[in-house]
């Protein structure tokens, strides 16, 4: 069966493959290879190169991953000599690897970031409460709800008046109602935002100490 190997624009493979395929001799070994499995001597034989030659583009076409070795014989003189073929693949290119691994990085931690933001941001008792909870609460809770209402107004007036609330007071009560208030989907514009800067923070980091 053949199999299907991935090499990505940045791979050091590519160079490999390339070179080997703008190469005369090479292609020539390819196509001799293709029609049967031949030792280095047979190939400088039947294609009339020098074994020298023939051995060194051998040699960068298994580096390569084209041909392998698919088994041995013995010269008169008791030397082992391999055999090679040609590999039965299908060469695929494609953008860096490394720049969609990056992207799907980055969208993973989009949703994580956001939730982690969310539970950071809101108090313990939004986010350790369940739905089934806060409806039995909401339910239990409505005759006394109004009354109780009225009563705190009132007395959040009385002491606001009497200077009985400082500006912290209200403003820590406003951030809480903001963050609380916040839809799911700004949860999850707000964690794709700061995963996006954690990304391009980690990417200037790992160039740095490429260059170093």
């Amino acid at each position: 069966m053949r199999k299907e190997v991935l090499i990505s624009l940045g791979d050091e493979g590519l160079k490999d493959v390339a070179e080997v395929l703008g190469s005369d001799s090479c292609v020539k070994i390819l196509d001799l290879l293709a029609l049967k499995d031949l030792a280095v001597s047979d190939i400088a034989r039947e294609l009339g190169m020098k074994l020298n030659t023939t051995d060194y583009n051998v040699k960068k076409l298994v580096k390569a991953g084209l041909i392998k070795k698919s088994g041995h014989w013995w010269s008169v003189k008791g030397k082992k000599m391999p055999v090679y073929q040609v590999v039965d693949r299908r060469i695929v290119i494609s953008p860096k690897r490394r720049i969609a691994a990056k992207f799907l990085w980055v969208l993973g931690l989009t949703g994580a970031v956001g939730i982690w933001l969310r539970s950071l941001m809101m108090p313990a008792d939004f986010v350790m409460s369940g739905e089934k909870v806060m409806d039995d609460a909401v339910f239990a809770a409505a005759p006394r709800a109004m009354e109780l209402v009225v009563d705190e107004v009132s007395q959040v007036e009385m002491m606001a008046s009497n200077g009985g609330i400082s500006d912290a007071t209200f403003g820590a009560v406003s951030d809480v109602s903001f963050w609380a208030g916040l839809a799911g989907w700004e949860w999850f514009l707000i964690g794709a935002w700061s995963a996006i800067v954690l990304f391009f923070i980690f990417s200037l980091i790992s160039e740095r100490r490429i260059n170093r």
